[in-house]
């Protein structure tokens, strides 16, 4: 009967209580049991007596060493019982290729792991040939990009003249990729219809009485050619001038290289970023080994604007802050605009309510929800903002650490949040909903009524005497564990699955 062994690779040490295991989410320990007779120990047990023990302590520990890399670069926690997939050997090797290992140890990794492989031979045989190309190696080596677009996104509001438009076109590359040199050139206000915040930004700041193209770089009045080398150059005195790239000319293919390099830098997988690519850039290699999966748009728009996100934290956006006991909206209120340097515009729902004290009838209005509020914020003023008001609220963040990122609300769902709230009635029941979210269902589109225009996930449907009724849940997500719940009447006619 085979023997199993437990190799525990810790980036930090973990906490126990009553049993369990607490372990930190940036700092999760990787576990993996492996069968003492497989590739890990199976020198130890080897029947040959002649065996060198030398060798043999030298192939385990780069069986170790293999073991570490493979979990690593696949984010896996442990090698499953059926073996390595294909799609997870793409991506360990394609990772080594990224990070510099070398052809040589590239290939002595995947043979310390042999017996793990869950492909076939002549699978297995070509990923093996891959592996010792050293084409596949990254090219560039340029790290730190991301300080460098924040700096050129802080300064480009300075620049004048051609060097802005040229500054705002590199920007809109790369927030949104699919974009070339040549739309850039034939891009109107009427033909392109951003999605990111960040690319809607610059296309309004580009508006001019009577323009037509969004980037006036002389259409009509030169040929394509011309036009194009000129913003080439004009992109690449960027792109030199804030350290980022000193290639010319500036190709579609170098942007690209530029907006992977990023996506590397912010903790994209490789998978994430392949499927956002249409052609792999010629600085990234390693990205033809991975396979190319195709996205459905929610998907595609989530990745850019995470990047986006990342070059230009300065767009607003909505978050929630709890108040601390006793504290009130107004007081809260009060101390913003006391704080002139900071702009911050709140939303707290709220209802008119209607009281009878004594013989007075008195008419205030009252939060749909005390002790939320919330607030669109651009994100690198909040901690000024908390700085000032943290004795009298906090803000949520995606998990329960200080160290975690602050919790965004995406703007299409706080935009719907808001014209709906605006049209509750006694029947719908506004809940805090602090537990996390259940398994998502189906995703679907409200088509009419109040909630029409609503997309999202249906997490509850009520019941009487165990049938269902036309009474729906909703919940706007403020945080992984975190949402607000409400209950409206949909008819199932009006839902519509995406």
């Amino acid at each position: 009967m085979a023997e199993y062994q437990d190799i525990v690779l810790t980036d930090h040490c973990q906490t126990r209580t009553e049993g369990r295991e607490i372990v930190p989410p940036a700092h999760q320990e990787r576990r993996i049991a492996i069968d003492t007779v497989g590739a890990i120990t199976q020198s130890f047990t080897s029947n040959s007596a002649s065996s060198d023990a030398e060798s043999q302590i030298i192939k385990s520990d780069m069986a170790i060493r293999a073991l570490r890399s493979f979990l690593t670069c696949t984010g896996q926690r442990e090698i499953s019982p059926k073996g390595i997939t294909e799609d997870l050997l793409r991506i360990w090797i394609a990772s080594m290729a990224r990070d510099g290992v070398s052809p040589t140890t590239r290939t002595r990794y995947l043979a310390s792991l042999s017996g793990r492989y869950a492909t076939s031979p002549a699978t297995l045989s070509e990923l093996r040939k891959q592996a010792a190309d050293p084409a596949l190696t990254r090219k560039s080596k340029q790290t730190d990009i991301l300080s460098s677009l924040r700096r050129l996104v802080e300064e480009t509001d300075r620049l004048s003249g051609i060097d802005s438009i040229h500054a705002k076109a590199l920007l809109l590359t790369l927030y949104d990729p699919k974009i070339s040199l040549l739309d850039i050139i034939s891009m109107t206000f009427e033909t392109y219809c951003p999605t990111i915040e960040q690319a809607k930004e610059i296309i309004e700041a580009m508006r001019a009485p009577r323009r037509k193209y969004v980037f006036p770089l002389g259409q009509g009045r030169a040929r394509t050619t011309t036009i194009l080398s000129s913003l080439s150059r004009g992109i690449s005195d960027i792109l030199k001038r804030f350290r980022i790239s000193t290639a010319h000319p500036v190709t579609d293919d170098l942007l690209s290289g530029v907006w992977v390099s990023t996506a590397i830098e912010i903790g994209l997988t490789l998978p994430e970023i392949r499927a956002s690519l249409s052609s792999v850039p010629s600085d990234h290699p390693y990205l033809r080994i991975i396979s190319h999966k195709d996205r459905d748009d929610n998907a595609r728009n989530d990745i850019t604007r995470r990047i986006a996100d990342a070059i230009s934290p300065t767009t607003p956006r909505w978050y929630a802050m709890r108040l601390r006991a006793g504290t009130t909206t107004d007081e809260i209120r009060k101390a913003i605009n006391e704080s002139i340097d900071i702009s911050v515009e709140l939303y707290s729902p709220s209802k008119t309510v209607t009281e009878r004290v004594g013989k007075k009838i008195i008419v205030h209005d009252e939060p749909y929800i005390p002790g939320i509020l919330f607030f669109r914020i651009k994100p690198g003023a909040i901690s000024r903002l908390f700085s000032r008001i943290g004795s009298m609220a906090w803000c949520y963040r995606t998990y329960h650490s200080p160290a975690a990122p602050y919790a965004v609300i995406p703007d299409r769902e706080m935009e719907i949040f808001q014209r709906i709230a605006g049209q509750f009635t006694s029947d719908v029941d506004l809940i805090f909903d602090n537990i996390p979210m259940p398994s998502p269902g189906r995703r679907v589109i409200i088509t009419g009524g109040m909630m029409a225009g609503y997309e999202g996930i249906i997490t509850d449907i009520a019941t009487t005497d165990g049938l269902p009724t036309s009474r729906r849940v909703f919940r706007l997500e403020i945080t992984g564990g975190c949402s607000l719940r409400w209950t409206a009447e949909v008819d199932e006619r009006l839902i519509r699955e995406l």
